[in-house]
């Protein structure tokens, strides 16, 4: 089934056109894949089951008992594309005689007085014909985000069908988002809901604003045709995108064609930033990194360049040519190949290409060596830059032409800002900052750390003195000696390191197994 616009899945309705008994359990999938491709299994997401549905009176009725699958309740997605596959019936009953549609409201309901503030439900409420149920756990309505202006009431008419056990039930939570938390917070499990909340430990850090180092990226449409993709998993416990399934890498397969190669990521880049990949693009290039406008959620294009062309829909993006040059003519909305000269670069072998952004304007760098956690500027050669100038989000996404070839996150050096989260008081942010070097944070909670003073340094985000001595002389083998300055930092003679009235001796280098 092809839907007439995305939509988050809420319940099906079914149709019975038979008056003999039927009865059938059914399974949900959804796809964003363009119309008119042949949709292959690998195609389809799971979406949610259903309990069997029997009856011997015709008519429309609910998907009965819909349980949503673990990915798609943790990180729901609108869907275009539909399918429904059966699972079972009962004894001798036959299958069921009839079609399924979406269920309304699905995707979201209009705000009926000034019809462009949308709401969505969320983790798997059902609607019916008095409204919508919720589970009390954690199905919630979203709500479009709008600015409030003077004097605002708010009314929801709420019938409690079940006991909760609580004499309070929250019916509105202003701002709350499955991701974000209040400054000086963080949710330790990624793509919970706000109440998970907990206090950032003493030592550790969250300002409100997630300006993070780009390590990681998820992907939100991916190859098409003959090519097909592999990646690396990201493992830290900080990842960069807000899909739960993060990577770090993206190589090559199937065949070496332009058509079907685009892959948009989950990373929505707001305001200034800066993001450098490791490229392997063997001998003839044809890596690129493009920038677009943030509506891109999924593949539509045919080709690079032209009509159909990621490239040409592309804000921004530079295409690796052999011979160590770029094409950059994909300067603004509609630009096409070669319509502006290439420029040199290492854009073959293996290279390290960063992109930033200041303001409005997008600048390239490149070099064959890691820059590290150095500024790109001061380290890496400048390439080109854009003339065409944007200031608004933009999503990132990649292109690889040749099989085996990849692209992979560096992150020293880099800070991107994810839309939504720069500008607002709670933070997507699933962990909280260690204080660096020279700064405390002696609270939980902390928002933000606070220099140390003169002569004090920080250990684990707390401040310490920065001198220590220890004295050897008539040490005891084997046993600590103590700090005699604050006598927290203990010293133990090991490998063989003997004391004495004069002090630790040591043996004598090379050693097979040197005393410290």
């Amino acid at each position: 089934m092809h839907d007439v616009k995305a939509r988050i899945f809420s319940s099906m309705q079914w149709m019975h056109n038979d008056n003999v008994l039927r009865a059938i359990r059914v399974s949900v999938e959804g796809s964003n894949k363009p119309l008119g491709l042949t949709l292959t299994t690998g195609s389809w997401n799971s979406v949610a089951t259903s309990a069997l549905m029997s009856g011997t009176v015709q008519g429309e009725t609910l998907l009965s008992e819909v349980v949503l699958s673990s990915d798609y309740s943790a990180y729901p997605t609108a869907y275009k594309s539909w399918r429904v596959k059966y699972l079972e019936t009962v004894g001798d009953h036959g299958p069921l005689v009839g079609w399924f549609k979406i269920a309304e409201p699905g995707y979201f309901v209009t705000d009926s007085v000034a019809g462009d503030i949308a709401t969505s439900p969320l983790n798997g409420p059902t609607c019916v014909a008095d409204g919508i149920v919720l589970d009390g756990v954690d199905d919630y309505i979203d709500m479009k985000d709008w600015e409030f202006g003077g004097t605002t009431s708010i009314e929801a008419y709420v019938w409690h069908g079940i006991e909760l056990g609580a004499s309070e039930v929250e019916v509105l939570d202003q701002n709350k988002d499955p991701y974000r938390c209040p400054p000086g917070q963080y949710n330790p499990s990624f793509g919970g809901n706000a109440g998970s909340c907990v206090m950032c430990e003493v030592g550790k850090y969250n300002s409100g604003v997630l300006t993070s180092t780009f390590n990681s990226f998820g992907i939100v449409s991916g190859v098409e045709g003959g090519k097909s993709a592999s990646y690396e998993a990201y493992s830290g416990s900080s990842p960069s995108g807000p899909n739960e399934i993060q990577y770090t890498k993206s190589t090559m397969g199937g065949s070496s064609t332009r058509s079907g190669g685009y892959q948009y990521t989950d990373l929505v880049l707001e305001g200034d930033f800066t993001v450098t990949f490791k490229s392997e693009a063997g001998s003839d290039a044809y890596n690129l990194i493009g920038f677009h406008e943030a509506s891109y959620t999924e593949f539509t294009h045919s080709t690079l360049t032209g009509s159909g062309g990621y490239a040409t829909a592309a804000q921004w993006a530079a295409y690796g040519r052999p011979g160590n040059q770029y094409d950059v003519s994909f300067d603004g909305v509609g630009g096409t190949e070669n319509s502006i000269s290439l420029v040199p670069g290492y854009s073959t072998g293996l290279s390290y290409i960063s992109y930033r952004r200041e303001g409005d304007t997008l600048k390239l760098y490149d070099s064959i060596t890691p820059p590290g956690d150095n500024d790109v500027a001061s380290v890496m050669t400048l390439r080109h830059i854009f003339s065409d100038k944007y200031e608004d989000p933009v999503r990132l996404g990649f292109f690889i032409h040749d099989v085996s070839d990849s692209l992979e996150v560096y992150s020293p050096g880099t800070s991107i800002t994810l839309l939504g989260y720069g500008d607002v008081e709670e933070s997507s942010v699933n962990s909280c900052d260690i204080c660096k070097v020279g700064t405390y944070a002696d609270a939980e909670g902390s928002t933000s750390c606070s220099s140390c003073s003169n002569n004090q340094t920080s250990f684990g985000g707390v401040c310490v003195p920065a001198y220590h001595s220890w004295d050897f002389r008539g040490c005891t083998t084997g046993a600590s000696v103590a700090d005699s300055k604050e006598g927290f930092l203990n010293a133990v003679p090991v490998n063989g390191a003997t004391c004495s009235a004069d002090g630790i001796r040591l043996d004598a280098w090379p050693g097979t197994s040197p005393a410290s």
